[in-house]
């Protein structure tokens, strides 16, 4: 039994091995922005669905929302780590209206009314943006649509990634600053062709 093809405009069969060669070999800005397009639509799709939940203190975010509400409250403690990534958390908050009044005692506290999203949101986005940098590092070291998409994919689809994203840690923060000096590495390493 044959394999069943398509007839193209011109009269031409169009295979899926046709148009797998065709993406691999693809030099094409609308096929390149289209994959980066769809790379983006499912990034935050998979990074955004369902933030809010758990409506409670989750893990270590007992002591890294403790820590941002020590900062938006201006108390002064001792700090393991460098402050930034905790900063930046309390600056999410900051600006999206948490007063830094929740406690943050143990895991399964209920947030009730407090407004936590703004700082989840935030932690989500520099996570959610290793997906595009993940594809546009590879993108610069090898000019393959096929390698590119491999990578972010990787990223994408990887349930650990989804899950650290969506909560009140330094991961995400980290991972972001460390893939975007592999990008800016990348980029500044192509710019000897220009």
């Amino acid at each position: 039994m044959k394999a069943k093809t398509a007839k193209s405009s011109d009269g031409d069969p169009v295979s899926i091995s046709k148009w797998i060669h065709k993406f691999r070999q693809s030099k094409d800005d609308h096929t390149w922005w289209t994959t980066f397009g769809l790379i983006l639509c499912l990034t935050m799709a998979t990074r955004l669905y369902r933030l809010d939940s758990p409506d409670h203190v989750a893990w270590d975010e007992t002591h890294f929302g403790k820590m941002a509400s020590w900062y938006i409250n201006r108390t002064f403690f001792f700090d393991v780590h460098p402050p930034t990534g905790k900063m930046l958390i309390a600056a999410f908050g900051y600006l999206t209206g948490y007063d830094g009044k929740f406690e943050f005692e143990k895991p399964g506290q209920k947030f009730d009314e407090t407004h936590y999203l703004g700082m989840r949101f935030g932690c989500t986005m520099m996570g959610a943006a290793l997906v595009p940098m993940a594809f546009i590092t590879v993108w610069e070291l090898t000019h393959a649509l096929p390698a590119a998409t491999f990578a972010a994919a990787a990223i994408l689809f990887d349930n650990g990634m989804v899950t650290l994203n969506q909560y009140i840690l330094l991961d995400p923060i980290l991972m972001f600053f460390i893939m975007g000096a592999a990008m800016g590495q990348s980029k500044f390493y192509n710019q000897r062709h220009k």
